[in-house]
């Protein structure tokens, strides 16, 4: 099979330099040959999916009301069960949580959240403007945040009765759903705050969006990544009528041996999906290389277990959906 040519970011040298952003050079990486998330992300899920646990995000319902329906890119980590199963976690976990740390310190310009307050780490991005938003969800202390900010001279601004924070990015504080928000476009922080202001226009508003369909179907699992819209064009090339597709992770077994995936193929009508599964090996093959891509990464992180062989098995069609179970092996012991 002919791996597809893959997509490609935009050159930060033709971009502004004002934004420190998330510096799109080094995080572009291709999971199923398809969608480019970010590597730093990429690697933190490859980690957390190693750790047993179940449960949903953490403010799973207030996060998709404050993400765009046009969101192409997710990735949704729960970081309170991942804390709750923290003996579970294959590695050093105070490694873990102090890199955590130090991405939620770097991302939010400031040291007033603290890793155990955080209750969702989840990322959404767009593949047609390259513009990505952090929400970050938890018990933290809203004014001390922006007293922080306050001390560093950055500048505030108000938007529909929202205050916008100006520093190395743009931030804003979303009191009734616990959350600070950043990214490096102003107008995407707008346009949230005009999502929760009107109280429409977001991905819980469309529930019948490839989106929020992948997210529902991977609802028992407390890792999810999902890509639809052109940042999963490319999946067509592997598997005929594709149009997006995910991944959710339920963590290892108690000899944390094997690390157990739900992954979902969405197509583009229900005869498409059922040739997909007629055509096992195409499908299993997508799957596989989808795992295969993440597990690499875990290994470049300072604590997880090693990753080995990824298999695919128990694939079935539901409609439109094309679900299967994905194994990754792992060596705990270092």
């Amino acid at each position: 099979m002919t791996t597809p040519e893959s997509s490609t970011p935009p050159d930060p040298a033709t971009t502004s330099g004002r934004r420190r952003g998330f510096n799109w050079r080094n995080k572009w990486v291709l999971i199923g040959g398809s969608i480019a998330v970010v590597v730093a992300v990429v690697v933190i899920v490859a980690a957390v999916i190693l750790t047993a646990g179940s449960g949903v995000v953490g403010g799973n319902g207030s996060a998709l009301k404050m993400l765009s329906d046009d969101t192409e890119l997710l990735v949704m980590i729960d970081m309170a069960a991942i804390r709750n199963n923290e003996d579970n976690f294959p590695g050093d976990y105070d490694d873990f949580a102090d890199d955590m740390q130090q991405r939620i310190d770097d991302a939010l310009d400031t040291q007033e959240v603290a890793y155990g307050q955080v209750d969702s780490y989840i990322l959404a991005g767009n593949s047609r403007t390259y513009e990505e938003m952090l929400l970050i969800q938890g018990d933290v202390a809203f004014s001390d945040i922006q007293d922080d900010w306050d001390d560093q001279g950055f500048q505030d601004d108000s938007y529909q009765g929202y205050d916008i924070w100006d520093g190395d990015d743009y931030y804003v504080l979303v009191e009734k759903h616990s959350a600070v928000i950043v990214s490096d476009s102003e107008q995407m922080i707008r346009d949230v705050i005009k999502i929760i202001d009107r109280e429409s226009g977001s991905v819980e508003d469309d529930p019948d969006g490839n989106l929020a369909r992948i997210i529902a179907s991977l609802d028992s699992s407390p890792i999810k990544l999902a890509a639809t819209g052109d940042a999963a064009e490319d999946c067509d090339a592997w598997v005929d009528g594709c149009v997006g597709y995910g991944a959710g992770y339920s963590g290892a077994d108690p000899q944390r041996e094997e690390i157990t995936a739900g992954l979902v193929v969405v197509f583009s009508s229900e005869r498409r999906a059922e040739r997909a599964v007629d055509d096992y090996d195409q499908v299993a093959n997508f799957m596989e290389d989808m795992l295969g891509n993440i597990a690499r990464h875990a290994d470049n992180f300072t604590s997880p277990a090693r990753v080995g062989e990824v298999d695919v098995d128990e694939i079935s069609a539901d409609g439109e959906f094309v679900f299967g179970v994905g194994f990754i092996e792992i060596d705990a012991e270092q």
